[in-house]
């Protein structure tokens, strides 16, 4: 009979969903004369279990055209299909058409339609729809509030996501690792320290497991509001705590270390990275090499260097950008230039800041020459200039003498975009001086009122011993009453 060959073929339907075997359950439904609900949520079932979500929606297509009565079973199967083959946009359209029909939701229909709202950055409609949950008389759990919590974080919005923890406590539902995890780092990027740390004292009084990403948010938090100390002694915690240290608490130890040029310490968790043979990254390596940078430790920059190279690690822009500074700043000029030409070797793209400290290097080796050479080089390799890179430049030239070069060099910056500073004009003035160049040291002088540059007690100084080099006293003594008139201290 019809009853009899019907049950037969949603029997060997099933058996195909059993055996996730979608194409035989394809063909058997095609072979059906009269299709049922049921014979279509097995083949939609099937199709689910392969992540096939486009024969799926073609089955619910043909379901529709064919007048064959949908379930929430159909509907579940459905949304679950485009959800787990990452088709979110896909499962919340399908969502929506059910919402317009007759079709109740249930828990599961609403728990997929949410995650999908978390996959696809839909944090409103993931606040609405566990709004309506309770309406609908649906029992709100763990994952579907978890789910809302992870689109809050996602967007940013850590006050929807503190609203949602709320609503679970007051339903009395668990909280899980999942939502403190997304809880705390919904904070995190609203730079809320304060309730991340309310949380992490939470999740350990609740006794809910503790990873190193949550450990890492935590630091990150800290750190993020300027809360160093706190970050700092949150580590010294963890440290003695049974949690498991991984790259990624180091990385944020390391990097709070930075932040405060706490080289010494950065360099201690490093060899114990090493020592406990946790992964060492570029990211650690490169806070550790800032953190010596930080406290003019060139040396220990070039250690840490060396450590990359151990751990199989290559140097990147910043590694390299940090470490010519820290060369620059210990007045190691000859390592910062050796790094300058690894950097254009590697053809790692050059920063206005790396040039400026190459700039800077020559010049304290008294390669004035080919610091000018640099300078020049910036254009060619369309790095741009700034305030800084000029008045390196001019003490370049000062260094050597060349007070025209650096007249020069002050022309072609009045024709750019970067307006002399008090820095520059001191440093031409400083130039003139050298060169015996009263008057143009005068000039220059004369042209910082012109340009809304204050005069200090450095540039009225220089000026005052150029006029006196050539014993033009009259001229000083002038100088000397126009800085009380402007009130620079003598």
């Amino acid at each position: 009979s019809d009853l009899s060959n019907a049950i037969g073929f949603n029997s060997g339907i099933s058996a195909c969903h059993k055996r996730s075997d979608w194409e035989k359950a394809l063909q058997k439904l095609s072979t059906m004369a009269q299709c049922s609900t049921i014979s279509f949520n097995a083949a939609i079932s099937a199709c689910r279990k392969r992540a096939e979500w486009e024969k799926v929606l073609q089955l619910f297509s043909v379901m529709g055209n064919g007048r064959v009565e949908s379930s929430a079973i159909t509907m579940n199967a459905s949304l679950s299909a485009c959800e787990k083959s990452s088709q979110w946009e896909r499962a919340l359209q399908l969502f929506i058409t059910m919402t317009g029909s007759k079709l109740e939701s249930d828990a599961i229909t609403l728990g997929t339609a949410i995650s999908a709202c978390a996959k696809s950055s839909k944090w409103e409609m993931a606040v609405r729809l566990v709004s309506t949950m309770p309406q609908s008389r649906l029992q709100l759990d763990t994952i579907a509030l978890n789910a809302a919590i992870s689109a809050c974080e996602k967007a940013g919005k850590w006050e929807a996501a503190l609203l949602l923890l709320d609503m679970m406590a007051q339903r009395k539902v668990t909280w899980d690792m999942i939502t403190f995890s997304s809880a705390i780092s919904a904070c995190r990027k609203g730079v809320n320290w304060e309730k991340v740390l309310q949380l992490f004292r939470l999740m350990v009084q609740s006794k809910a497991e503790v990873d190193a990403i949550i450990t890492s948010d935590v630091t990150s938090a800290c750190a993020k509001g300027s809360q160093w100390e706190r970050a700092f002694n949150f580590l010294h915690v963890v440290a003695r705590s049974e949690l498991e240290v991984d790259a990624i608490v180091c990385n944020a130890a390391i990097r709070v270390c930075e932040h405060e040029g706490l080289w010494a310490k950065a360099m201690q968790l490093l060899r114990s990275m090493v020592k406990h043979k946790v992964e060492v990254s570029s990211t650690a390596l490169n806070a550790t090499i800032s953190a010596c940078e930080s406290g003019s430790e060139w040396e220990k920059a070039l250690l840490v260097m060396g450590m990359m190279s151990e751990s199989e690690v290559e140097p990147d822009r910043i590694t390299l950008n940090a470490a010519i500074s820290a060369c620059v700043k210990g007045d190691a000029w000859e390592n910062a230039l050796q790094l300058f030409k690894v950097m254009v070797q590697s053809q790692l793209e050059l920063s206005t800041m790396t040039c400026n400290a190459a700039i800077t290097a020559c010049t304290k080796g008294n390669e004035w020459s080919k610091a000018l050479q640099f300078f020049s080089s910036m254009a060619q390799r369309k790095v741009d200039s700034n305030e800084i890179t000029f008045s390196a430049a001019m003490s370049a030239c000062e260094s050597g003498n060349e007070w025209e070069k650096a007249l020069r060099i002050l022309s072609v910056m009045g024709r750019g975009q970067v307006e002399p500073n008090a820095i520059t004009f001191n440093t031409m003035i400083s130039a003139c001086e050298k060169g015996d160049k009263w008057e143009k040291a005068v000039q220059l002088l004369d042209g910082m009122a012109e340009s809304a540059v204050q005069a200090d007690t450095i540039s009225y100084n220089s000026v005052i011993s150029a006029c006196g080099r050539r014993s033009r006293w009259e001229k000083a003594l002038q100088l000397v009453s126009s800085m009380g008139q402007n009130d620079v201290q003598l």
